[in-house]
């Protein structure tokens, strides 16, 4: 069934749930200190689905991506505006590059936490007494 409501949706606007987080550009600012800030754009599917693959353009920023159909929990649809997509995957956009990582828990178990794509976060564990 979503997979033939997906197929009706060429030329149209979709939201994307979670929403996509984006990368700030701040001149002068380190990339490990940057900010992220989450993003609530209308995608247009610009092309008929193809081997299971949905063709998504950002109407503000003009990233493209290729979203695969198990990337996608289910397709809502709304009255009064575009339909939802709610995915299995978080998308991030920094400048011109855009990617996807899998989500560490099902999308509204809590919020998740990115973090900056060019540092690597070390842990240290502490027992309170």
């Amino acid at each position: 069934m979503m997979r033939k409501r997906l197929a009706a949706s060429f030329g149209q606007i979709r939201r994307l749930r979670p929403h996509v987080i984006q990368w700030l550009v701040v001149p002068g600012v380190p990339a490990h200190m940057r900010r992220w800030r989450f993003t609530d754009d209308d995608w247009f599917v610009i092309a008929p689905p193809k081997d299971d693959i949905l063709k998504l353009s950002n109407q503000r920023t003009s990233h493209q991506i290729d979203l695969p159909f198990d990337n996608i929990r289910e397709y809502l649809s709304n009255v009064a505006g575009p339909g939802y997509l709610i995915l299995k995957s978080q998308i991030f956009m920094d400048g011109p590059n855009l990617w996807s990582e899998p989500l560490a828990r099902p999308f509204g178990t809590g919020l998740y936490t990115p973090r900056a794509p060019s540092r690597r976060v070390s842990m240290t564990v502490r027992t309170l007494r």
